[in-house]
Parts: C-alpha cells; sequence; structure tokens
C-alpha cells in the first residue's frame, strides 16, 4: 500500500504495520517490558539481537525507521521462561536462525514439530546452550 499518511507522520505501510503488532524499537520496548516485566533496558537489548522484523519510512523527511514484531518478541520471552534459558545473544540467535520469532507459539513447535522439522526441545536448549544454532526449516 504506496503513499503517505501526512496526519500521522509515517507511510501508510508503516501505520499499515503498527495496526498489526509492529512497532518501532521505542514503543516496542515498552510494550514488551510491561507485557513480560522484564526492565526496558534488558527488553531493549534482546529485541536488537533479535533484529527487526522490517523498516518504514516516518516523518516529513521519510526517515527509515525499524520496525520489530512485539507480540513475537513476547511469545519467545515465554519459551525462554518455559525452558528456563537466559534472555541473551545466543538464545536471540537460534531464534533468528531457527525462524521461530515468526511462529505463533515457539514453544508448541518445538514441543510437537511437524514433519519438516527435526529439531526437539531438547536440542533446541542444547543449540542456545552452545552457540551452535540450528536451523528448524532444513
Amino acid at each position: 500500500m504506496a503513499g503517505y499518511d501526512w496526519n500521522s507522520g509515517k507511510s501508510n505501510n508503516a501505520v499499515d504495520a503498527e495496526e498489526n503488532g509492529k512497532l518501532p524499537l521505542s514503543r516496542a520496548v515498552k510494550s514488551v517490558a510491561r507485557r513480560t516485566g522484564i526492565k526496558q533496558k534488558d527488553t531493549r537489548q534482546f529485541i536488537k539481537w533479535l533484529g527487526n522484523c522490517e523498516y518504514h519510512h516516518t516523518s516529513k523527511f521519510y526517515n527509515a525507521t525499524e520496525y520489530y514484531d512485539a507480540d513475537a518478541v513476547v511469545r519467545l520471552i515465554e519459551l525462554a521462561k518455559k525452558l528456563d534459558l537466559p534472555l541473551n545473544e545466543s538464545f536471540a540467535g537460534a531464534c533468528r536462525a531457527s525462524g521461530l520469532q515468526v511462529e505463533d507459539d515457539p514453544y508448541d513447535v518445538l514441543s510437537n514439530p511437524p514433519d519438516e522439522y527435526s529439531v526437539t526441545v531438547g536440542e533446541f536448549i542444547e543449540s542456545v546452550n552452545s552457540n551452535e544454532w540450528i536451523n528448524l526449516s532444513n
């Protein structure tokens, strides 16, 4: 959806992204921290390790602003808590490599992997602990 929404000061795609739960970093940090009870400083670092999911043009200067999927980050934090894993760069890297940040329920994917996934919860935990990340889509 091309175009610019002058009332909101951002592209139509940015408006659409926000309606679908994707937020600029500062807003994503606040949303995730509020929903998970994790300090904003730690939340910010974890989100940055995961990386942005898309970018959109904002402001009258058409700045490129990175957007993050706050709902997916919350699900990954819940996964880390269920698996008793630290929210560190290794966990974020394993999630990025596996594509878990886009799954509806990452724990369910690991617990009941579809045929095309060959990774168990234990293997995922081991990959986080060893820094040898597993690509679930193989």
